[in-house]
């Protein structure tokens, strides 16, 4: 199937610095003060580091068969039934994984601005930007992600910078307190929310224009989206501390609030907020985007737009059965979502590399 829309590279190392900071922001600094405490940032450093490894094993996938659909990719490694069968389960994958960030984005909104409205107010307003954003296509998506981009990284510096005076590094002590166990869970924690995700951009690889510098683009986007992500979580850490931290369902908004010079700037925490809102917008219409263009290539559908306000509905239908409290969540992110991270996301990418692998060197 010929793809005729495409992104430029810088265009797509946005998307994926986007694609990563989304509702990461937003979660990931509770979280990972709860498996990892103190100790945190070796977590995020350790996954940081093995994300590196899975965007190299992902273009080397991609490299097998580079003038391939990734669904067209599947089916040449595993064939066409069992290759079917696991584009569905992406296909799935994506679906869900959209319906979490709207929750959660969602439910940040009515937490902590608008406790008044009913989220699912709050959700047909966000899934009513993605549809819009849908039907222009993924070139008008990537120009106005490049458009907003320096004002997000802007907006997320300098709460860095203005947090300086509230920073206590005895919050990092003692150094591996809790012993190694929580460092491996907490950076399993962070390798899956949100770089095992970066499985979903398989599909979009063929859309960046022909280019060698892919794996640049690639690895710049993770790094500039990773270490704003850390950056966050660090600074959250060292502002409020690992027991907070761990306790707020959104700690990184807390630590905000804790801002202030003087009585000339304060209370800047609605600013931040829109910039979370607008990354986590990104990353939903990124996540719609792939589900329907999966949906494309397996129904082998020249166009996906018919498909994009039914799809809308299935992902806000979803939103609302995924677990309200945030013990739930972190349950199901603890037993269900990195083991289905680590297999969607490392094993059977892993596993597709070496059969294709094989594959290619007996036809040569």
């Amino acid at each position: 199937m010929k793809q005729t829309e495409k992104i430029d590279g810088y265009q797509f190392t946005v998307l994926v610095a986007l694609f990563i900071m989304g509702s990461t922001i937003l979660v990931l600094p509770s979280a990972l003060a709860e498996y990892a405490k103190q100790d945190a940032w070796l977590a995020g450093v350790i996954a940081i580091s093995c994300s590196l490894l899975l965007v190299y094993l992902y273009l080397k996938l991609h490299e097998l068969y580079p003038q391939l659909m990734f669904v067209d990719m599947i089916k040449s490694i595993l064939g066409t039934w069992l290759g079917t069968f696991l584009a569905i389960v992406y296909f799935l994958f994506s679906i869900l994984l959209t319906s979490m960030v709207l929750r959660d984005t969602s439910d940040f909104l009515q937490t902590q601005m608008m406790p008044e409205t009913p989220m699912y107010a709050l959700q047909i307003l966000l899934l009513a930007a993605v549809i819009v954003a849908l039907l222009y296509g993924i070139e008008t998506m990537a120009r106005g992600a490049e458009i907003f981009f320096p004002i997000v990284v802007l907006v997320v510096i300098a709460p860095v910078l203005l947090t300086a005076n509230n920073i206590d590094f005895s919050h990092l002590k003692p150094f591996l307190g809790n012993g190694p166990r929580q460092v491996v869970d907490g950076s399993l924690l962070m390798l899956s929310i949100p770089f095992l995700e970066l499985v979903l951009f398989l599909p979009l690889l063929p859309v960046v224009n022909k280019t060698k510098k892919k794996r640049t683009y690639f690895i710049a986007g993770v790094l500039v989206g990773g270490l704003i992500i850390f950056t966050i979580a660090m600074v959250t850490l060292l502002t409020i501390g690992a027991n907070l931290s761990a306790a707020l369902n959104f700690p990184s908004f807390f630590a905000a609030k804790k801002i202030r010079l003087g009585d000339f700037l304060q209370r800047i925490e609605a600013v931040i907020a829109v910039q979370w809102i607008i990354t986590s917008f990104v990353k939903i219409a990124i996540l719609m985007y792939i589900s329907l263009f999966l949906f494309k290539q397996l129904a082998n559908l020249q166009r996906y737009h018919i498909f994009v306000v039914p799809m809308s509905f299935i992902v806000l239908a979803l939103s609302h059965a995924i677990p309200v409290n945030t013990g739930s969540i972190r349950e199901f992110a603890g037993e269900t979502w990195i083991p289905v991270s680590l297999f969607l996301g490392l094993f059977v990418p892993l596993l597709l590399y070496i059969v294709g692998l094989i594959r290619k060197k007996a036809r040569a």
